[in-house]
C-alpha cells in the first residue's frame, strides 16, 4: 500500500511535530561527551526573557569539548562581554541552526580565524558571518570548549536549536537532546485573582498521593483568573527548571494551555504581562498567569475565550490542572469551587491611559511617557526635588522606555562625570546609562522607581596580577591584570605592547584582562606595555610598565 507524502506531513502536523529537511534527528550526537544534565530548560522564565535553549551542566568546570550535533557550516561567530559571550551558530542542511554559547575558546582552527578578525578590528568583541570551506563541520566534530563567558553565572553550555528560516527557537528536547527523567513537576503555589483587585488569594493545596493535589472547597464569585508557581527536575539535576506543558480546565472545558515546543524572541517583550509583575518585583517570585486579560499571548500560550472564568452564584465548578514535563511525568491538581455572590469592587480610576502620551516637568527635571508605555491603565505618581525624581512604584510593569531628564548643576565643572542612578531595594544606587541631550542629562528607563542625578569622578583601577614592573616573563604564557570601577562600570579598554594593539580578553565576572603571548611574536628584550581603561562616565585610567621577554623560551 502506497502512502502519499501529503498524508505523512498531515500526520506530523496533527501529532504536533514539524519536519526539517531529510536528516533524521536520531543521527544527532550530544554536544557534550559527558552525561547530559540540565541546569535550565527551554522556555523557562529568566527575569526579563524566556530561556531560548537548554543549559547543560559541565560539572562546575570549564574546558569540556563541545561537538557539532550534526554536519553543517558555522555561519555566525559572536564574542560579547554579556549575553552569550563567545558563541557559534551552525546551519544544518535539514533547516535548523544550532547555537553553542558561553564557550571558553573555539577549536584551534576556528580560534585562529577568530583572532585574525579580532586583530583586524582591534577589538575583543566582534560579530561576523563566515563563508567558505574553512568553516564547515562534520557530525561530532569538536568546535570549541565549554566555558563561562558572557552573562553566564557559572560554567555550562547553553545550547539552542532554531528554525533557520524564521530564527525562532525550538525545544532541543524534541531533537533528541534529552536526559533521564522520572520525576514529576512540582507545584509551589496556586493563587486565584478576581478581576479589578490588586491582591491575588492563595489556594491551600493538600497532597493526596504522589501525582495528585487537592484543596478544600473554595467559595468565590465573579470573573477570576488563576496564577501558578511551579518547577520541574530531572534525574541528574537538582536545579529548579521550567515546566513543559500545562492545561487548565473548568467543568471539563479547556480554559488555558501552553506547550513549549517553539517560541518567538518577541515573546519576551510580553513577559511582564504574562507573569504577575507586582509579585515578582516585591517578592522575587514568578507566578505565571493562566489567563490573558489584555489579549497578549505568547507563541506557546493557547488561551481560550473563557481564560478568565465567571463563577456564578449558586453554581458548583470542578477545576482541574494537568502539569507535565517532556518525559510525560504528570502532576494533577483538582478541587471544587462554590460560586457565590460578591459585591463588585470599586474600580480605581487610573491616572494614566496607555493610548495617550504624558509629559511632566519640574524646575530641574522632566519625564516623558510615550504612548503604550504601559500595558494597561495604571495609577501613577510623580515627585521631584533638585536632584531626585520619584516615578511611582517599580512594581508597575513598563512596556516601552520612559524618558527622564535632569538639568546639570549650575556649578558643574565637568558634565561628563554626571549620570543618573536608580535607588535599589537595599538603599544603594545602581548606575543608569545616560547621555547628554540638549544640554540635559537624559536616560531611557524600563522600570519605574526613584532616580537620582549623581556624579562619578573616580577613574577605574588597573593593577597587574601575575607580574611586576621590570620583570622577566619569558616562561609565562599569559599576562593578567585586574581592572575594576567603583560605580558606573567598565566601558572600554585597550592594550598595546611596543605601541602595537594586542588582544586582551576581558572577563567581567573576575574583572580580569588576559593577554596570550602566543598571539604575537616580538623581538627579544625589553617591552613597553600600556593599558588604557575608561568607565561609562568617561573617567580614564592608564597603566604603563616595562617587562622583559625572550620569545623562544615559552
Amino acid at each position: 500500500m502506497r502512502i502519499s507524502r501529503l498524508f505523512i506531513l498531515l500526520v506530523f502536523a496533527l501529532t504536533g511535530f514539524r519536519t526539517f529537511g531529510q536528516a533524521p534527528f536520531s543521527s544527532w550526537v550530544p554536544p557534550l561527551d559527558i552525561p547530559l544534565a540540565f541546569s535550565g530548560t527551554f522556555g523557562e522564565i529568566r527575569g526579563s526573557h524566556f530561556h531560548a535553549g537548554v543549559d547543560l551542566k559541565t560539572k562546575g568546570r570549564e574546558g569540556f569539548p563541545v561537538r557539532a550535533v550534526s554536519k553543517g557550516s558555522i555561519v555566525r561567530v559572536r564574542v560579547s562581554l554579556s549575553g552569550y559571550g563567545k558563541s557559534l551558530y551552525i546551519e544544518h542542511p535539514n533547516g535548523t541552526t544550532t547555537v553553542y554559547a558561553h564557550l571558553k575558546k573555539l577549536a584551534p582552527p576556528f580560534e585562529k580565524l577568530l583572532k585574525e578578525v579580532q586583530y583586524q578590528n582591534e577589538s575583543y568583541t566582534v560579530q561576523f558571518y563566515p563563508k567558505g570551506d574553512s568553516w564547515k563541520v562534520e557530525t561530532g566534530m569538536v568546535i570549541g570548549y565549554s566555558g563561562n563567558t558572557g552573562g553566564s553565572l557559572g560554567p555550562h553550555l547553553h545550547f539552542e536549536v532554531r528554525d533557520t528560516r524564521t530564527q525562532e527557537p525550538l525545544n532541543p528536547l524534541n531533537f533528541g537532546i534529552q536526559t533521564p527523567d522520572k520525576l514529576r513537576p512540582i507545584v509551589q503555589n496556586l493563587w486565584v485573582q478576581k478581576v479589578g483587585t490588586l491582591e491575588p488569594k492563595p489556594i491551600v493545596l493538600e497532597k493526596v498521593n504522589d501525582s495528585l493535589w487537592s484543596a478544600p472547597r473554595q467559595s468565590f464569585g465573579g470573573l477570576h483568573g488563576f496564577l501558578i508557581r511551579m518547577f520541574d527536575r530531572q534525574d541528574r539535576s537538582y536545579n529548579k527548571n521550567g515546566v513543559y506543558q500545562l492545561e487548565l480546565r473548568v467543568n471539563g472545558s479547556l480554559l488555558s494551555r501552553f506547550q513549549l515546543d517553539r517560541m518567538s524572541f518577541g515573546d519576551s517583550k510580553k513577559i511582564k504581562e504574562l507573569i504577575d509583575y507586582r509579585l515578582y518585583r516585591l517578592q522575587r517570585k514568578t507566578f505565571l498567569k493562566l489567563y490573558d486579560p489584555q489579549s497578549i499571548s505568547a507563541t506557546f500560550m493557547e488561551h481560550k475565550s473563557l481564560s478568565l472564568f465567571n463563577f456564578e452564584d449558586g453554581n458548583s465548578y470542578k477545576v482541574d490542572l494537568k502539569i507535565s514535563d517532556h518525559s510525560a511525568n504528570h502532576t494533577y491538581i483538582s478541587f471544587f469551587v462554590e460560586g457565590t455572590y460578591e459585591r463588585p469592587s470599586t474600580p480605581v480610576l487610573p491616572s494614566h491611559i496607555p493610548e495617550k502620551d504624558y509629559r511632566y516637568a519640574s524646575k530641574n527635571s522632566s519625564i516623558y511617557i510615550p504612548k503604550n508605555s504601559f500595558y494597561s491603565p495604571v495609577q501613577t505618581s510623580f515627585e521631584a526635588t533638585a536632584d531626585t525624581l520619584f516615578v511611582s512604584q517599580d512594581s508597575i510593569p513598563v512596556n516601552k522606555g520612559i524618558d527622564l531628564r535632569f538639568d546639570f548643576p549650575q556649578t558643574a565643572a565637568n558634565s561628563n562625570t554626571y549620570c543618573i542612578a536608580k535607588l535599589n531595594r537595599k538603599g544603594s544606587l545602581d548606575f543608569v546609562s545616560s547621555t547628554v541631550k540638549e544640554q540635559q542629562l537624559a536616560a531611557k528607563v524600563s522600570e519605574l522607581g526613584t532616580f537620582v542625578r549623581t556624579q562619578d569622578s573616580l577613574a577605574p583601577e588597573i593593577r597587574p596580577l601575575n607580574f611586576k614592573d621590570q620583570q622577566w616573563v619569558s616562561r609565562y604564557q599569559y599576562l593578567t591584570l585586574k581592572i575594576q570601577d567603583d560605580f558606573s562600570g567598565i566601558n572600554t579598554y585597550e592594550g598595546r605592547i611596543n605601541g602595537q594593539w594586542v588582544l586582551f580578553e576581558y572577563e567581567p565576572k573576575t574583572k580580569t584582562l588576559t593577554y596570550d603571548f602566543s598571539d604575537r611574536a616580538f623581538p627579544d628584550g625589553k617591552h613597553e606595555l600600556e593599558v588604557t581603561v575608561s568607565d561609562r562616565c568617561q573617567n580614564k585610567a592608564v597603566y604603563k610598565t616595562q617587562f622583559f621577554r625572550k620569545y623562544g623560551l615559552n
